[in-house]
Order: C-alpha cells, then sequence, then structure tokens
C-alpha cells in the first residue's frame, strides 16, 4: 500500500504558485506606471498647461474623450527661457495629470492600461516642432525616451518602488 502524506500541502503550494506570475507582473507594473506617468509629464513642456493636462490614465480603452482646457490662468511666464519644471502653469496643470494616474488601480496586473493625450499640439511637441525646431524644449520627445528608459530599466531587472 502507498500512502500519499502531506497532500493538502502539496496543493495549498501549488495554489501559491499558480499566484506567483500575477504578483511578478503586479510587481513591474508598480515600477513602469509610475516611472512612465513621472517621466512624460515632467518631459512636457508647458506653456498654456493644455498638453500637461491632458495626459489621462485609463483601463482597458484610451480615453476618446475630448480635450480638457488648461487649469490655471496666471502668465505664462518666459517658458522657452525657463528650464521644464518651474513654468508658473505646471502646477496645477501637473495635479490633474496625477489625478487621472492615482485613479488607476493595479488590482487586476492583466487589465489594459492607457496612457492618452488627446491635445491638439501634442504631436508637434512629441515630435520636438513646437514652438519651432530650434526652439524645441523637448527635442527628443516625451513618450518615444520615456519608452526607451523604460525598457531599459525593466530588461535590467528593476524592482517595485
Amino acid at each position: 500500500m502507498i500512502e500519499l502524506g502531506g497532500v493538502d500541502k502539496f496543493l495549498k503550494g501549488l495554489e501559491e504558485s499558480l499566484k506567483l506570475p500575477e504578483e511578478l507582473i503586479r510587481m513591474k507594473l508598480n515600477y513602469a506606471l509610475p516611472f512612465v506617468h513621472e517621466e512624460v509629464t515632467s518631459k512636457t513642456p508647458v506653456w498654456s498647461g493644455k498638453s500637461l493636462r491632458n495626459w489621462v490614465w485609463s483601463m482597458d480603452a484610451p480615453n476618446s474623450s475630448a480635450p480638457k482646457e488648461a487649469l490655471g490662468s496666471m502668465p505664462p511666464g518666459p517658458t522657452n527661457s525657463m528650464p521644464l519644471g518651474s513654468e508658473p502653469r505646471r502646477p496645477v496643470n501637473q495635479a490633474a495629470a496625477d489625478a487621472s494616474f492615482a485613479a488607476i488601480s493595479t488590482r487586476d496586473p492583466f487589465r489594459q492600461f492607457w496612457l492618452s493625450n488627446n491635445s491638439e499640439n501634442i504631436e508637434g511637441l512629441e515630435y520636438g516642432q513646437l514652438p519651432t525646431p530650434g526652439r524645441s524644449r523637448s527635442p527628443k520627445g516625451m513618450v518615444r525616451v520615456t519608452v526607451q528608459s523604460l525598457m531599459l530599466a525593466l530588461e535590467g531587472g528593476a524592482k517595485s518602488k
């Protein structure tokens, strides 16, 4: 007669091992999503604030709403001669983009996560054409350089923040 002992322990171990891929994916997402959000928004030049304001996170489908107007009415300042991050209209519009990011959840890491921007000028900013190619404040773009940085970080075994 053969007796099999510890079947409950084996089944519990098997159940836990099935959760491992989900936990690994969630760990990568908990690193990648904040990384992308911080990098893209910090590289987005601000004059009116509209392009920054329109970075919108969503789950399962990209945001397709009409562009939102910039927040804040203070003068934009001499933005083309200012370093990124110091623009007067950045804080209020950054807060709106941050609120969009805060609304997503990695509870189910198998969902699709989208970062969209429906602002009319976002392509020109991404490709370094605004205000002019010679005066672009992000000539290499925001998204393209962030994707490159993220891929390098993930290949290097980035861990959750």
